[in-house]
């Protein structure tokens, strides 16, 4: 189905060059009031601080963070062109975690909070 769709759209892609002529493709469809999407969506962040007194740091550090969104994303109102102009946006769960450490590579996703230590 998918390289059914790319090859649908390279051919209607070349086929507007090859005429000298452009067009506009929308490759998103009309949405209906009543429409719903899940929306789930994941992340980190990193801090870093200095506290300087008189000019001296007496403290530096990094503080690093997840969170987590699920939420389910609904359409109230439509334009005439099936564009959403009011939506509805229901937040199941919403998570922060901070950490003192960073997490190993390729890790935030399946971190959830706590602290990793490392043996030196």
């Amino acid at each position: 189905m998918h390289s059914t769709f790319l090859t649908l759209l390279a051919s209607v892609a070349i086929a507007a060059v090859c005429q000298g002529e452009s067009y506009f493709l929308n490759l998103n469809r009309p949405e209906k009031v009543g429409d719903r999407a899940e929306i789930t969506a994941k992340g980190t962040d990193r801090m870093s601080h200095k506290l300087r007194q008189d000019g001296e740091i007496i403290s530096e550090g990094e503080t690093f963070g997840s969170c987590s969104l699920d939420a389910v994303r609904e359409v109230l109102a439509v334009n005439n062109k099936g564009r959403p102009v009011k939506l509805k946006f229901t937040v199941r769960s919403l998570m922060y975690t901070a950490d003192k450490e960073a997490p190993a590579q390729g890790d935030s996703d399946r971190r959830q909070g706590g602290h990793r230590s490392e043996a030196g």
